[in-house]
């Protein structure tokens, strides 16, 4: 009988045991060894487990794709329409996985899908982030162009606004409103609903600031408040506001998070209609937080326009 290395060696050991003990224990041993239960089963067992450790994001892609299969298969028009929005809020978590892992197996399926991107800065422009691809890089050939809903100018913002709350509304409100909103649809909408709900309301308040930051961590939340101080948002700025943290770190971030920064501006700014509600919830929940924020926005300004102000006597 030819024995597993290991018994044989434990066979040796107790060499005094009876033989036929030996071999009917060996067998038992043998037996267990390679069942579909056993110890091979649980070896194999943890290697698939390493190896879907090792690809996450791959697998569940496959898994994801084997089912978007399923779904067009048997149709007469094996077409797949997928469509995301917030795609701002969405690139964070799943902006690897759909370029790395499941658009390359879509490109390559046997059927055709069309994805509409929906959110607040160009597909083409996003991505690529730490060592994943992009879009325009991986996927220039397979987009086919941009549908750009513009805000709406002050006008046409004024006529909206005094449409919802009457020609009599105060001016001062109405170009409140304009400022904070930019004219986008989305937020005049929002701003209007919060008006006529008599708005400002530290509830209100508290329920804007959690939608606003409910994909942040806690770390992201507390830099975005401070952000929200700053008229300019850069690396000088930043330090300024939060002298403990990289300043470099937060940049980044930001720059990619466009649910919060203004599309249109020169430089890097906080939207105004978050801006002035996250102002106004730091005071509600923390004055002393809200005047070294306030402090220290202020020493950033001074010393960007010290800055300008000895750039131009060079000049």
């Amino acid at each position: 009988m030819n024995l597993h290395k290991d018994t044989r060696a434990l066979a040796e050991v107790l060499g005094e045991i009876d033989q036929k003990q030996v071999e009917r224990f060996a067998k038992a041993l043998e037996q267990a060894y390679r069942s579909e239960t056993g110890i091979l089963a649980w070896r194999s067992g943890v290697r698939e487990r390493n190896r879907v450790r090792a690809n996450v994001s791959g697998h569940l892609a496959q898994a994801l794709f084997a089912d978007l299969n399923k779904l067009v298969d048997g149709h007469r028009f094996r077409r797949l329409l997928l469509l995301l929005d917030d795609y701002e809020s969405l690139e964070p978590v799943l902006g690897k996985f759909l370029l790395d892992e499941l658009l390359p197996r879509l490109r390559d399926a046997a059927f055709e899908t069309t994805l509409v991107v929906v959110g607040r800065d160009r597909v083409r422009d996003s991505g690529g982030s730490g060592s994943g691809a992009s879009w325009k890089q991986h996927y220039a050939s397979n987009l086919v162009g941009d549908i750009e809903l513009k805000h709406l100018a002050k006008d046409e913002s004024a006529n909206l606004i005094r449409s919802r709350l009457g020609p009599d509304v105060d001016d001062v409100v109405v170009q409140r409103i304009i400022s904070d909103t930019e004219g986008y649809p989305y937020l005049l909408d929002s701003e209007i609903e919060d008006f006529v709900s008599g708005g400002g309301t530290a509830l209100s308040l508290r329920n804007f600031v959690d939608r606003t930051t409910r994909w942040m961590t806690v770390e992201q939340r507390e830099w975005m408040q401070a952000l929200c101080f700053l008229d300019v948002v850069n690396e000088d700025s930043i330090a300024a506001m939060l002298p403990n943290v990289a300043a470099e770190v937060v940049l980044n971030w930001f720059e990619r998070e466009s649910s919060i920064r203004s599309p249109h501006t020169k430089k890097y700014a906080v939207l105004p209609i978050i801006r002035s509600r996250v102002m106004a919830y730091v005071e509600n929940r923390s004055p002393k937080k809200y005047e070294r924020f306030s402090e220290a926005a202020m020493r950033a300004a001074s010393a960007s326009a010290v800055r300008r102000f000895g750039n131009a006597d060079a000049r």
